[in-house]
């Protein structure tokens, strides 16, 4: 098989295997309304892992909650989010960003089905100019 056929046989075959995951953006209104804790907090620690299928990355990003806006918030949270990279592999959500240690943010959140996990709907950070942004 010629150089040029047998490339293109592999980008189709990788073409076919590939999937997709986005993250749709919604209004802050909205988010308010769907989510049971919303919390300002700092990250203290994340680490990423295969679920039990193997199939999937979630990184988990541990908060000490410094406020609760809405919601009896414990002390300390673990948000659950797509993507992430473990034992060699990396995979990407479009419209998911990690958080890393010390990054503070306000959260919007909803219980997980797993016990003491949450998971994020959005996040606003401060910048340099000690004020929230999306």
């Amino acid at each position: 098989m010629k150089p040029q056929i047998r490339h293109a046989a592999a980008f189709l075959f990788v073409g076919v295997s590939l999937s997709a995951t986005t993250i749709v953006p919604v209004s802050v209104e909205r988010l308010t309304r769907q989510s049971t804790h919303i919390v300002e907090a700092q990250a203290s620690q994340s680490w990423s892992q295969w679920n039990p299928q193997h199939s999937l990355i979630f990184t988990y990003t541990q908060f000490q909650v410094a406020r609760a806006l809405k919601g009896q918030a414990p002390a300390m949270i673990v948000v659950k989010q797509p993507g992430g990279s473990a034992e060699g592999y990396t995979q990407k959500v479009a419209g998911v960003r990690h958080w890393r240690t010390g990054d503070q943010a306000v959260l919007f959140l909803r219980p997980s089905q797993e016990r003491k996990l949450y998971r994020s709907q959005k996040r606003c950070r401060r910048n340099h100019g000690q004020q929230w942004r999306a």
